[in-house]
């Protein structure tokens, strides 16, 4: 079924539709031949829809130029984050998702036989990945235990085995996440 008349060239636009994997984003891509080759991306959230148009002159990279993601909070402008992630795509590939001025989500293609070192990556590149996020699992399996209430189950199956009383078992909950969902979301805050 076609969403659009063919253009001049009589080539019809290729469309397509994903779902995020948390079931709270969607998206729809259309590829159109004007007098060069545009996307438009229409990505939408719970609360409202954002256009952004990327032509072929425009790279992977120019939707942190726009939102002017940063961790000014750790000293990294727009600049130094794109450096990093740029590093990352040569090694690993990946894909940004999200992208907003203090964070954005990153989907790697492929992970490298050390996960760990990775994780080690991420953590000193952006520290509240894990300092607010997986190194207060502890906290939240506390809280739940306090109030007589299970931890969610993807909690416990990623805490499972992993001393929660070591300093740096954040990095370990990093490692892990990272090796199932091969995806971290990164804010500076």
């Amino acid at each position: 079924m076609a969403l659009a008349s063919p253009d001049e060239d009589g080539r019809r636009p290729r469309v397509a539709i994903f779902f995020h994997p948390h079931g709270d984003h969607f998206g729809i891509f259309v590829r159109r031949r004007y007098t060069g080759r545009h996307t438009v991306t229409i990505q939408g959230e719970r609360m409202g829809l954002s256009v952004r148009r990327l032509d072929s002159q425009m790279d992977n990279y120019q939707a942190l130029r726009d939102a002017g993601t940063n961790g000014a909070n750790f000293d990294l402008d727009t600049n130094d984050v794109i450096g990093h992630l740029q590093d990352w795509d040569e090694k690993y590939g990946i894909r940004l998702e999200e992208v907003k001025q203090d964070s954005v989500l990153v989907t790697f293609k492929t992970l490298p036989d050390d996960v760990a070192a990775l994780a080690a990556d991420i953590y000193e590149f952006c520290p509240d990945t894990v300092d607010q996020h997986f190194g207060c699992f502890a906290e939240l399996v506390e809280m739940a235990e306090e109030t007589g209430e299970d931890a969610p189950p993807h909690v416990l199956a990623l805490i499972d085995g992993v001393d929660l009383g070591d300093d740096d078992y954040g990095v370990e909950l990093l490692r892990r996440s990272l090796a199932k969902n091969k995806s971290v979301a990164l804010w500076w805050d």
